[in-house]
């Protein structure tokens, strides 16, 4: 609803959930933001809606001369329109609009438009002071790159490019506040011209937030788009900001492919191990075949390999002449070899994976002819799946072909989709890093827990592996078992193997709650130094909080509050002992420590 109060020079924009309230006595003026369930005001002081800063000199929104005041409501949309012109020497147009196509939210929209001397445009640099004076100084900041920091200041998540995380304001209570997006999801897509949001979703630090100083193209008198923010209010803190956010991105996609019952199994592919395909781990060289019995038996120590992905082409491939396709005969028993390797696997519960690469592309090669030969070799082979190597997407008509004589395919590419339409086409990826540090997250694990995506990292060694296994609990995920990385024997150590193993158990007797559709990243938590992932079943059976301590010292107290008073812990990793005070969490956890705490 938009009231225009006229004789008090005021316009209040609000709905059930947050009112907006601008003076326009001298200029135009933000004058108070209220959290309507909690009716706390959340400005610290009455603020202008954006500075302007030429040649040195700033132009506050409140010198500006008002022209003209719109209120508009057409029934599916309402909007209050301010127009305004800049003091002198500089002929500066501006329009400040608040609008609303949603029940429980409001977009701020800044356009300026200029007429230069000359033709010739100077620098003009906007700073929007409602970022330093939102909120108390004691509230918590989650920033789109960087919703929550380790102890060096580095962001805990690895951001995607297509999905802009929300900027988040809480209160200390961790459930008051406010959400704010800076980008539509119906304009994916859309050329960015003249608006500068992707700096604001770029900052990691608060004080780059606060202190914000953006550079605007302005050009001629046309007014253009700079500035666009949609503001939700929250009343459970940035659980509901990012649930809700997740539920508008999924709402945008297409994401049946997930939902095909052929692909289905690929759900539970959680264990998936590289094999190299001439490594002793499979390959007998007095027999010259493979021992996939051998094989499988050794991945027992692991919990047992869901899948192989079998690599027989690289580093041999580039030697000589050869293409990759004519590798296929080096597979022992060549084409048909490879088929009896996959019916054998199936017959011991184990999925079978052939690579693609596509930097092997020859002059005599086209796309089409890429694509007649993978499906010759799915079709000669029986494969469950093929890898695209160093890929974020598939190439053109594939899936298409591949349905066509035998559905049930999966891609897998070895990279994390880059692209909307690639996230929707493909269901599973490989979470690889060369280097990382504890704790990390990725946000496709929480956007789209459908798409399987076990973690490795082939480099590590020793405690890099323990750190490799610990990002695997933190964030409920499978694992990509890779020892022979190309020659370069760099196994697990038996502990490593028992650790891998106990985690499989875990992560399969409580499958439906590590990826039901509502798991929360960045959960927050009581102690500096703790980091928390929240998972739950999609019927609310269970929850889970996967916990990490990054601080050099035991932590122990409170850690964590959970959604409700009461129910029934359990520590599933290391059996720890906890105990609960209302719904406040209180127990010990070691330094460099994971704990899951089931609570049903």
């Amino acid at each position: 609803m938009i009231s225009h109060i006229e004789n008090e020079n005021k316009v209040i924009v609000s709905n059930s959930k947050i009112s907006f309230t601008i003076n326009y006595t001298d200029g135009l003026r933000i004058n108070d933001v209220i959290h309507c369930h909690t009716e706390r005001s959340w400005l610290e002081a009455p603020c202008d809606p954006f500075v302007l800063t030429i040649k040195g000199e700033e132009f506050p929104a409140s010198t500006f001369k008002i022209t003209k005041i719109a209120v508009m409501d057409d029934g599916k949309q309402e909007c209050v329109a301010f127009e305004m012109k800049s003091p002198p020497p500089w002929e500066l147009t501006s329009r400040v609009s608040f609008y609303s196509e949603l029940e429980d939210s409001y977009m701020m929209l800044i356009q300026f438009g200029a007429v230069w001397p000359d033709d010739c445009p100077e620098e003009v640099f906007m700073h929007l002071p409602i970022f330093s004076l939102f909120g108390q100084k004691n509230n918590k900041w989650y920033l789109s790159s960087n919703p929550v920091s380790r102890s060096d200041g580095s962001s805990l998540m690895q951001t995607h490019d297509e999905f802009d995380l929300p900027i988040c304001n809480i209160a200390t209570d961790r459930k008051t506040g406010f959400s704010m997006e800076f980008r539509d999801i119906d304009k994916w897509g859309f050329c960015w011209n003249q608006v500068r949001n992707c700096e604001f979703l770029h900052m990691t630090k608060e004080e780059q937030l606060q202190d914000n100083r953006v550079l605007l193209r302005l050009q001629n008198e046309y007014l253009a788009d700079v500035f666009e923010m949609r503001i939700f209010a929250l009343d459970n803190g940035w659980s509901e900001a990012f649930d809700c956010w997740r539920q508008r991105v999924r709402e945008k996609m297409d994401l049946a492919e997930y939902y095909r019952e052929d692909l289905q199994w690929y759900r539970k592919v959680l264990y998936q191990h590289f094999t190299f395909a001439f490594s002793k781990e499979v390959f007998n060289y007095e027999t010259l075949e493979f021992e996939l019995d051998r094989l499988i038996a050794d991945g027992e120590k692991f919990g047992g390999y869901d899948s192989v992905l079998l690599w027989y082409q690289y580093p041999r491939l580039g030697v000589d002449e050869r293409k990759q396709w004519d590798f296929n005969e080096d597979i022992p028993g060549g084409m048909v070899g490879m088929r009896d390797f996959t019916r054998r696997a199936h017959e011991k519960g184990v999925r079978v994976f052939l690579p693609y690469k596509p930097w092997d592309l020859r002059f005599d090669e086209t796309p089409q002819s890429v694509v007649e030969n993978i499906v010759r070799v799915v079709k000669e082979t029986e494969i469950d799946g093929i890898w695209f190597d160093t890929m974020d997407a598939v190439p053109d008509g594939l899936r298409e072909k591949i349905d066509m004589i035998r559905p049930g395919v999966l891609f897998c590419t070895e990279l994390h989709p880059a692209l909307i339409k690639s996230i929707e086409d493909i269901t599973g990826h490989w979470d690889q890093f060369m280097e990382f540090t504890m704790p990390s997250s990725n946000i496709l694990r929480f956007l789209f827990p459908e798409n399987n995506a076990p973690i490795t990292s082939r480099w590590q060694v020793g405690v890099g592996k323990d750190q490799l296994i610990s990002r695997a609990i933190f964030n409920g995920t499978g694992i990509a078992i890779w020892q022979d990385i190309f020659g370069s024997w760099l196994p697990f150590s038996a502990n490593q193997q028992e650790t891998i193993k106990k985690w499989k158990k875990i992560l399969l007797d409580h499958f439906d709650t590590y990826f039901g559709l509502k798991a929360i990243p960045c959960y927050p938590a009581l102690q500096d130094g703790l980091y928390i992932n929240k998972f739950s079943a999609d019927d609310r059976s269970e929850t889970i909080y996967s916990i990490y301590n990054e601080n050099d010292r035991p932590t122990e107290g409170a850690l964590f509050e959970i959604c409700s008073e009461g129910g029934n812990l359990k520590e599933l990793w290391r059996n720890a002992k906890l105990s609960i005070e209302g719904s406040i969490v209180h127990g010990e956890i070691k330094s460099r420590e994971n704990l899951i705490v089931s609570v049903r």
